[in-house]
């Protein structure tokens, strides 16, 4: 795919994809025909449900990877975000999400009791009721619920966020943000009418025109720093970020301070994160440490291990257990379709 001024451009996470795991359906009415579908499936704890539409869909405009709708009703949950390069939005409901960086591996927020407070300082985590912007992130996040859980989100590529948010994207790499705080007036509206319950199509439409609105004034991202995106995600995080710099004709620390404005990382830092996702992707569908290592580009399968246990608390080979080891049946739909995106751990 050719974007403009002629520049590769890849969608993110268009890249490797895998067939859906057979879910068994859940008692939930099936969705007319149309740029949605249903996903359900029961665990032994309970059931959850994924409304899905693709990038594409529903005349989302370019940049939007995806749009879910989630309906959990199971045990308590925590679950490993891997790092990501992208940007979401999430709009809950019904429930509390505690999200808090991986900090020791094995430990983190405990799933709070549905309807019961939760306090603690942000290094410890946030407690999410409402909205919440979350940007590109160099290390996982860790998500706890009470196993009630019900909303939508909203996952972008992050040129699309600076134009839609109106802030530069490093200041959503830091932790979440309530949507009111980046839209106003604007994002309470938007949260107003997704929770008004006249169904997925309605509530597709109504981010659909919400996008359109903000972009109708929002000034463009630079072709230059787009340019580098594009061929970040197309190579996986494996091209030469000095190469990548002299095509743009700006010194490397000034494409650092544009890239970090409009995408939220350094260019080397984003090439970190898809390269990462890239090896998740290939560890999840069964690959040798050793191969994903040597399919990636890290010098050798230590240099992955090394990565992987950095950005994520989890080494390749615990992570692959996680994904393919339950014995309940239980595969949660990944964030991003094709991708390797989260881990479900043991409650704690």
């Amino acid at each position: 795919m050719v974007g403009e001024g002629g520049e590769l451009s890849v969608p993110y996470g268009a890249r490797t994809p895998r067939p859906q795991a057979a879910r068994a359906a859940a008692h939930i009415p099936a969705l007319p025909a149309g740029p949605t579908h249903l996903e359900n499936a029961r665990a032994a704890d309970g059931s959850w449900r994924t409304v899905r539409t693709p990038r594409g869909g529903a005349h989302l405009p370019a940049g939007v990877i995806g749009y879910n709708e989630f309906d959990y009703r199971t045990g308590p949950r925590r679950r490993l975000e891997l790092p990501t390069a992208t940007v979401t939005m999430v709009i809950l409901f019904d429930g509390a999400l505690h999200v808090g960086r991986l900090g020791t591996p094995g430990h983190g927020p405990t799933p709070p009791a549905h309807g019961t407070p939760v306090h603690g300082s942000p290094a410890h985590g946030s407690l999410v009721r409402g909205s919440l912007v979350h940007g590109p992130s160099l290390t996982a996040a860790l998500g706890c619920h009470s196993g009630v859980l019900r909303g939508v989100e909203l996952v972008v590529e992050p040129w699309l966020a600076r134009r839609v948010f109106g802030v530069p994207v490093r200041e959503l790499t830091q932790g979440g943000l309530p949507l009111d705080d980046l839209l106003g007036r604007d994002g309470a509206r938007l949260a107003e009418q997704l929770a008004d319950g006249r169904g997925p199509h309605h509530r597709i439409q109504v981010v659909a025109d919400a996008l359109v609105r903000r972009l109708r004034d929002a000034p463009q991202v630079d072709p230059r720093v787009l340019g580098v995106w594009h061929h970040l995600v197309a190579t996986e995080g494996q091209a030469r970020i000095a190469e990548l710099a002299r095509t743009t004709g700006w010194s490397a620390r000034t494409l650092e301070i544009r890239f970090e404005e409009q995408i939220g990382h350094t260019p080397k830092k984003t090439a970190r994160i898809l390269r990462l996702r890239r090896a998740a992707a290939l560890l999840a569908d069964g690959s040798s440490s050793s191969g994903a290592a040597s399919a990636c580009g890290y010098s050798d399968q230590a240099h992955l291990s090394r990565e992987f246990k950095a950005m994520t608390g989890l080494s390749p080979t615990r992570f692959a257990a996680a994904r393919t080891g339950r014995t309940d049946g239980e595969r949660p739909p990944d964030r991003i379709a094709g991708s390797a995106t989260s881990v479900l751990m043991p409650s704690a």
